[in-house]
């Protein structure tokens, strides 16, 4: 990167973490020899940096005290004064994903050194030497063979009977989730789902144009009752359902309760989508819809961005045949073509035995970190009506009064990410909750900074030229 133009990305990345409230009005600025070390840049460069700043007029220099944030307009006003504190928290929530944050124990996603990195370099370099064909040429409409007929057989492990003609490789478990939604829905339409749900089902659903209809998801048990008469009343078109583990409460769908939700919704010709991303992660399979009903009616989706790499996007969706030759029309209309070089490195990837002897150690590490952050979370005070029965997350109750805004507020200055409730909940309930996972939930400081945040425990803290800390009292 040129220096002018790395100058100018660095400008702008402390400009948007001042809009977004990471770094508050009157938060002192590292020095000029801190910045540099900080971004791998020359004194100089960090000297322009900060007079572009103070032109700017988002922050000013005081005498030897150093820089501090200023908050003009043009840094912290956002588009309504009166939407300030929810724009500021919702604003770093959707940007959770940066590397501006510290600490991120409300992401979807697990810590990189989870991840079979190893193998996946080493399917990297196997996947360089396919043929030609599959280096070059536009791919199968449906994905790469191979790779399907893998997926066959393991979903099979699973129950579910699956052919290669009726499964779909996609770009991630998203891709396939939208076409789905594409294909079956008009605007209008309305969807059930669970409540809480997982914040992309909401979202996508509302992208196109259909009423999110919630079923109360309490204690482990979803309302089937408002379910039937939802069914009766609404007639919903879709059903789109995370089984095991459940996002965000890491619970499992029970049998019984497995068949009393396929009685109510085939019945009634509802489509079931059955979104099983995280499945790899239970070490002892669970149910699944589509192995109790097959998949008349019902879709199932996979993918493996969450337990290979989220920078290398896979997914895949199984149906009834003749539906999945309808979505691989949809799909070549939208981009004529799949990644061939991703699903090579996956086939690579699951058929080295890397990927299987890394997810082995991976459950074992996932529970162990499990049982240590609940157990930490009650230490400070937080309540779990339900415990996660396998996964990364777990759904966690702050029982006492507390302001939602600035809650949020007050972790972002502590570079602290989180999710509330309301953003998994269709009904904008489930406040008091939280969803935590376990996985990115260690390193220095971090309980500390979370138990400054809900228990008071000190004011918030700034970069003080070692680290973020708290600072230290004035003399």
């Amino acid at each position: 990167m040129r220096k002018d133009s790395k100058i100018r990305t660095l400008t702008q990345k402390i400009i948007e973490d001042i809009s977004n409230g990471l770094r508050p009005v009157g938060t002192k600025l590292p020095s000029l020899r801190q910045l540099a070390k900080e971004y791998g840049i020359s004194k100089s460069s960090a000297v322009e940096i900060y007079e572009r700043l103070i032109a700017e007029e988002v922050i000013d220099v005081r005498g030897t005290a150093g820089f501090f944030v200023k908050g003009s307009k043009k840094a912290s006003l956002p588009l309504d004064p009166s939407q300030e504190t929810e724009i500021n928290w919702r604003a770093a929530f959707t940007r959770s994903r940066q590397p501006s944050m510290t600490y991120q124990p409300n992401g979807g996603w697990l810590e990189r050194d989870l991840l079979p990195l190893e193998g996946l370099r080493l399917a990297l370099r196997e996947a360089s030497r396919a043929s030609p064909a599959d280096l070059l040429d536009y791919g199968d409409p449906l994905g790469h063979l191979p790779l399907r007929v893998l997926l066959v057989e393991r979903l099979a492990r699973l129950g579910i009977e699956a052919w290669t003609n009726g499964l779909l490789i996609t770009d991630s478990a998203s891709m396939a989730l939208d076409l789905l939604c594409r294909w079956k829905l008009k605007p209008g339409d309305r969807v059930l789902v669970d409540d809480p749900t997982s914040f992309d089902f909401t979202g996508l659903a509302k992208l196109h144009g259909v009423e999110v209809l919630g079923i109360p998801f309490v204690d482990g048990k979803r309302d089937l009752a408002l379910l039937r008469r939802l069914v009766e009343e609404q007639r919903p078109a879709m059903y789109l359902i995370a089984p095991a583990p459940q996002n965000p409460t890491g619970h499992v769908l029970p049998p019984q309760e497995a068949f009393e939700l396929l009685s109510i919704l085939r019945s009634a010709g509802v489509f079931i989508v059955e979104d099983d991303v995280y499945s790899d992660l239970e070490s002892k399979p669970s149910v699944r819809l589509a192995a109790l009903a097959g998949l008349d009616g019902i879709a199932y989706i996979g993918g493996f961005s969450k337990v290979v790499s989220g920078g290398l996007r896979c997914g895949y969706v199984c149906a009834e045949p003749e539906m999945i030759s309808e979505l691989g029309h949809v799909l070549t209309m939208a981009s004529f073509g799949l990644n061939t070089m991703t699903s090579l490195v996956i086939y690579k990837l699951l058929t080295s035995g890397v990927y299987r002897r890394n997810l082995d150690a991976m459950r074992g590490i996932i529970r162990g970190r499990r049982t240590e952050a609940m157990e930490q979370l009650r230490h400070l005070g937080f309540e779990i009506p339900l415990e996660p029965e396998g996964g990364i997350f777990i759904w966690a109750r702050w029982p006492h009064a507390f302001d939602l805004d600035r809650t949020m507020k007050a972790a972002l200055s502590r570079r602290l990410s989180l999710s509330p409730g309301t953003a998994f909940s269709p009904s904008g309930g489930f406040a008091e909750y939280f969803r935590f996972n376990c996985t990115l939930m260690h390193g220095e400081h971090f309980y500390d900074r979370l138990r400054d945040v809900f228990n008071g425990g000190g004011p918030p803290l700034t970069d003080c030229g070692n680290g973020w800390a708290t600072p230290p009292e004035p003399a």
